[in-house]
C-alpha cells in the first residue's frame, strides 16, 4: 500500500498486526501466575502502592534484596532464574547471528519496550566486510555478533550493542574491542547521572578459521557458557566483577571447522 513498514511495534497496535498475520494469540490472563501476582504485590508495597514515587522500575533483583530474598530474582513455578538471556553464534558456513531475550524489569512503566527489542541496543550482528560496503570475502574485515544484558535504559541510551560491534570491527581483536566499548559505556555523557551504569556484552568476533569469543561487564556477575562443534561439552565461566566503578573484560578463542 506504499506505506513504510514499521520497525517496532508494542502494545495494541503489536497485537492487532499478529493477529493480521495469522498468529495464534494467548489470553493476556492465561500469562499471568499466581507467583508473580504475589511478587508484584510485594514490590508495590515497596513502593509505597505507587512505582513511580520511588523513581520508576527497579530490577527485581533489587526488589528481592529489599526484601530478603538474598537477589535471586524472578523465578518460574520450578524455581528456575529467569534473566536476560543472549547468544552469539557462527554457522558452518561463517555467517554470524545474535539474539536477545530480556529478563525485563519490576515496576515497570506500562508501555515500556526495553533494550531487547530496540534496533541497535540489545543484540547486533554485520557480516564481514559488507557491513563497510566491500568485498564480503575481505577477510581484513571481521564478522561481528553482540548481544547485551544489563538495566535497559542504560543499555538503550548508550546504543550499546551497536557500539560495541564498531569497536571491535576498528580494533586488532575483540577483546579490545569490548574493553573501549566498556569504557566509552561507563563514560556515555546521557548517562552521567547515573552513579553506576550497569551493562554487560557478550561479543565474538570472526576472521578466517577462528573466532574469538569475548564479554565485559560492569555487573557484579556474568554467566558465560561457549562450545563449538568439536566440543563434547560447553565451556561456562561465571565472569566476576570486583572493581567498585569499573569492569571485567575475558575472552577465549575457538577454532571452527567451516565449509569452503
Amino acid at each position: 500500500d506504499g506505506r513504510v513498514p514499521p520497525m517496532l511495534l508494542c502494545a495494541e497496535g503489536a497485537h492487532r498486526w499478529a493477529a493480521k498475520q495469522g498468529f495464534a494469540l494467548a489470553d493476556p490472563q492465561s500469562l499471568i501466575t499466581e507467583r508473580s501476582k504475589k511478587r508484584h504485590a510485594r514490590y508495590m508495597r515497596m513502593a509505597g502502592g505507587d512505582a513511580s514515587s520511588q523513581g520508576g522500575a527497579v530490577t527485581s533483583r533489587e526488589c528481592d534484596k529489599e526484601a530478603g530474598d538474598g537477589g535471586n530474582g524472578d523465578e518460574d513455578e520450578d524455581g528456575r532464574r529467569l534473566d536476560t538471556v543472549g547468544a552469539v553464534c557462527v554457522d558452518r558456513h561463517g555467517a554470524v547471528c545474535a539474539a536477545v531475550s530480556s529478563g525485563g524489569l519490576a515496576l515497570k512503566e506500562c508501555g515500556r519496550v526495553g533494550q531487547a527489542a530496540m534496533y541497535g541496543c540489545g543484540c547486533w550482528a554485520e557480516q564481514g566486510a559488507a557491513a563497510a560496503g566491500e568485498d564480503v570475502n575481505d577477510d581484513d574485515a571481521p564478522s561481528i555478533a553482540v548481544s547485551t544484558s544489563g538495566t535497559g535504559e542504560h543499555l538503550i541510551s548508550s546504543l550499546m550493542a551497536q557500539r560495541c560491534g564498531a569497536e571491535i570491527r576498528h580494533s586488532a581483536c575483540a577483546m579490545d574491542g569490548v574493553r573501549v566499548c566498556m569504557e566509552n559505556f561507563l563514560a556515555c555523557p546521557r548517562l552521567g547521572h547515573v552513579a553506576q551504569p550497569l551493562g554487560g556484552v557478550l561479543a565474538i568476533g570472526k576472521s578466517g578459521p577462528s573466532v574469538e569469543v569475548s564479554w565485559g561487564h560492569s555487573t557484579p556477575t556474568f554467566l558465560v557458557a561457549y562450545m563449538s562443534e568439536t566440543s563434547s561439552k560447553a565451556h561456562v565461566s561465571l565472569s566476576q566483577n570486583q572493581k567498585p566503578g569499573g569492569f571485567t573484560v575475558e575472552g577465549r578463542v575457538v577454532r571452527l571447522r567451516l565449509d569452503k
